[in-house]
């Protein structure tokens, strides 16, 4: 598929509070294997308490989006102050999709994006730099 032109979109007015939680969220499968134990020398940085609800945006068949789901309600299981607000499609028409939603500077907090596509989202700033944020989520 060809890349589309993506315009820049900022992401005015997203709370610091909501990044921690997607920084942590977004780590998880590191620090669930162990991945990064130990390897902070002062306490992780605690996520503000309060409800926060993450908008999530892939693409796939309806048994990943079942699974996804499903890992999705585990996670609020765990953490009931995070919430999902889930949509997916087929991969026709996702990335017009993702782009009109750049375009708007309504970028889902969470989606799917094939290496193909990453380097334009990230040279356009519509990705979260996550390299300074803390590695764990609720340690205390």
């Amino acid at each position: 598929m060809p890349a589309a032109p993506y315009p820049t979109a900022r992401r005015p007015g997203v709370d610091p509070g909501r990044r921690r939680v997607l920084a942590g969220l977004l780590g998880l499968p590191v620090v669930a294997t162990g991945g990064l134990t130990g390897c902070r020398s002062e306490p992780a940085a605690l996520v503000e308490s309060g409800p926060v609800e993450l908008s999530v945006f892939w693409w796939g068949s309806a048994r990943r989006a079942q699974l996804t789901e499903q890992a999705l309600r585990l996670y609020s299981d765990r953490n009931p102050q995070v919430t999902f607000r889930v949509t997916w499609q087929g991969l026709d028409g996702y990335y017009e999709r993702l782009a009109t939603q750049a375009v708007g500077g309504n970028v889902p907090d969470l989606f799917q994006i094939d290496d193909t596509f990453l380097t334009e989202y990230a040279r356009r700033d519509i990705l979260l730099d996550l390299s300074g944020t803390p590695r764990t989520v609720g340690s205390t």
